[in-house]
């Protein structure tokens, strides 16, 4: 069996709505930084794909962060992300997905 890793992925408030990975993949843990405003991430299995999961962070009470241990999420069709960063820039999300050693990446 092929050892894992959690593998960093950062989204700035500035770009688009997308894919966070265009593959199948497991996230481990989602950490969504507000600035100005409230901002919400929805993140969606694929492209038009089921909404998978939802955070909200409000900007009075700070980052919301969200970790699912040994039962990581499954995005089989990739990791889609529709952020509103509540028309702040500044705010972000970040993911941690699980990725086997021997990928490379």
């Amino acid at each position: 069996m092929d050892q894992t890793f959690s593998r960093p992925i950062h989204h700035k408030g500035s770009d688009a709505n997308g894919y966070l990975l265009a593959r199948s993949t497991r996230v481990e843990a989602i950490t969504v930084s507000p600035a100005g405003g409230d901002t919400i991430a929805t993140f969606t299995d694929g492209a038009g794909g089921a909404v998978l999961w939802i955070m909200e962070a409000d900007a009075a009470s700070g980052a919301s962060n969200q970790s699912f241990g040994s039962y990581p999420l499954l995005f089989k069709n990739g990791l889609y992300l529709i952020f509103d960063n509540g028309g702040d820039t500044n705010a972000s999300v970040s993911v941690a997905v699980v990725e086997p050693m021997s990928s490379g990446t």
